[in-house]
């Protein structure tokens, strides 16, 4: 950060500070003192700091750090860095018992004693939820990340919401939205596409429902290899799930896969009959 950068961008003074001051509470806890980080691990170690920016001020210093995990969110989150600091605001929130619990301090802790961010994250998340709890995993807590993205509820959790308003560098509030692949549906059309989704990451698809389509059904069906670990309950045989909705009540429907993991291919077929 050069100087005429704090001249000329005011909003990002405050939020940097935080930053690389959250640093120091990372090297307190063995990071780079005690532990030596390889691999992908800037979504620890520049996400989290990016977290404290918004924990701090109630602002972060570069917008794209909120809305990238929103923009891209098929992006592996162990390849997030910067843009991972919504997911530690969700995780903040999300594993608070109490209000005013510093979930981050908990996470610290057991990283100062283990050396390897991922396992921590991994322990944290397995033991604050109830045992056999669908979301008391790590694949399966950013499942819940994914779809809270999608609802608006990612800053919310059972204390209450945090941040009711984040900033970005020009003080003006960022709203961010998911970007889904559209996917309109008259009576009698089908769609199919074959993709991938990223480990950690996760692919949206907005099917909308076109006039006409009252008292018709809707078939959607994802297709996979077999062998992969795919379903809440850790189903590897084969998984299926049915659902009846009234299209006269509902105008779309978004349907999130979730790269869990592994990741991996899919096909999605939807056919309103």
């Amino acid at each position: 950060m050069t100087p005429p950068s704090w001249i000329a961008i005011p909003g990002i003074r405050r939020p940097t500070s935080a930053h690389e001051l959250f640093h120091r509470i990372q090297y307190a806890h063995g990071y780079r003192t005690t532990w030596t980080p390889s691999g992908s691990y800037q979504w620890f170690s520049e996400g989290s700091a990016a977290w404290a920016e918004v924990f701090v001020w109630g602002r972060t210093s570069a917008s794209n750090k909120l809305t990238g995990l929103f923009t891209n969110p098929d992006l592996n989150l162990w390849d997030a860095s910067y843009q991972a600091q919504p997911f530690w605001i969700f995780f903040q929130i999300r594993q608070q018992d109490m209000p005013g619990e510093n979930t981050l301090r908990s996470f610290l802790q057991r990283y100062h004693t283990l050396g390897n961010e991922r396992t921590a994250l991994a322990q944290i998340i397995d033991e604050n939820w109830a045992p056999n709890n669908v979301y008391g995993q790590l694949d399966t807590f950013f499942a819940l990340f994914a779809r809270e993205r999608e609802i608006g509820a990612w800053r919310t959790g059972p204390t209450g919401g945090a941040y009711p308003e984040i900033l970005g560098p020009d003080g003006a509030n960022i709203v961010p939205a998911v970007a889904e692949t559209p996917v309109p549906l008259a009576a009698g059309a089908s769609y199919t596409v074959s993709q991938t989704v990223s480990p950690l990451g996760s692919d949206y698809y907005h099917l909308s429902f076109q006039p006409g389509t009252d008292g018709h059904d809707l078939t959607v069906s994802v297709t996979v290899p077999p062998g992969g670990d795919y379903s809440p309950s850790g189903n590897t045989a084969g998984y299926s799930r049915t659902q009846a909705i009234q299209l006269a009540q509902a105008d779309a429907l978004v349907l999130i896969i979730s790269g869990r993991g592994a990741g991996g291919s899919y096909t999605l077929n939807a056919h309103i009959a």
